[in-house]
């Protein structure tokens, strides 16, 4: 797991560059696999909230280089992204604010919910 307070993935496709937030990266055999902010709407497991990616992953400082067949993405901590709209566009920010003040308000933390889901999801990342 990306030891972080949050995560951004870059990841190329063929429409152009998808850029997702993340609570939790892993790196699992095949790639990576991630849990976005709005898995406390559903089930973890289901999408919109869980994806996994086929890639060859590099270690980066603050995250991971993901080789694709559609090209070079990463994962990095939130915190390298900074305010930089391209790297952290604005509508991510709005999730992991969000995603915090929901998880606040129940006395959960991040890293708490990280572990819970990595988990609950053993099987999903093996």
């Amino acid at each position: 797991m990306i030891p972080t307070a949050y995560a951004i993935l870059h990841i190329p496709s063929p429409s152009g560059d998808r850029v997702r937030p993340a609570i939790a990266v892993w790196q699992v055999p095949d790639g990576v696999a991630w849990v976005e902010p709005n898995y406390l709407d559903g089930d973890p497991g289901d999408p919109p909230s869980f994806h996994r990616i086929e890639c060859q992953v590099r270690d980066y400082p603050g995250g991971l280089v993901l080789e694709t067949a559609d090209g070079t993405g990463l994962a990095m901590a939130l915190e390298l992204a900074g305010e930089d709209p391209l790297l952290n566009p604005p509508e991510l920010r709005r999730n992991f604010e969000a995603y915090q003040a929901s998880i606040s308000e129940k006395g959960l933390t991040r890293e708490g919910e990280a572990l819970r889901l990595e988990a609950e999801l053993e099987y999903m990342l093996a």
